[in-house]
């Protein structure tokens, strides 16, 4: 049936925010979950927007399944710079392609994952604590 990817929580690393059974496409991540620093409160990731030059704000991660590994892995991290209204129409306009998009949360620390395309029989959603595989 595929392989079983488990996709980490941004917010809490150690835990699994979802699965997503992967067959005969790619699948890239790009997130600031591990690799980010806290300055005045603030948190800042290691994926720079070429716009601006600074860290990308308005996502957690981003999950790209795509037909090739290099195309999956471009968009990931373009999705992440340039947010969920472009990752969704690119989606939408590109049936190929399919993306799990988690922006910050909006209320307290629940997370709103936001489905470009990923068949549900694909994408399992973890219980909460559900441990992330390392």
């Amino acid at each position: 049936g595929g392989w079983p990817v488990g996709i980490r929580n941004p917010l809490f690393p150690k835990q699994r925010l979802a699965t997503i059974l992967l067959k005969s496409q790619a699948l890239s991540s790009s997130g600031s979950g591990v690799q980010h620093f806290r300055h005045s409160g603030k948190r800042y990731g290691h994926i720079l927007d070429p716009r601006t030059g600074w860290p990308a704000e308005g996502m957690l991660s981003v999950t790209v399944l795509a037909p090739t590994a290099a195309q999956a892995d471009a968009l990931s991290t373009a999705f992440f710079a340039l947010g969920v209204e472009i990752a969704r129409r690119y989606c939408d306009n590109h049936q190929e392609v399919k993306a799990l998009l988690v922006p910050p949360p909006c209320r307290g620390r629940t997370l709103e994952p936001i489905n470009c395309g990923i068949p549900e029989s694909c994408l399992h959603f973890a219980t909460d604590g559900e441990q992330a595989e390392t």
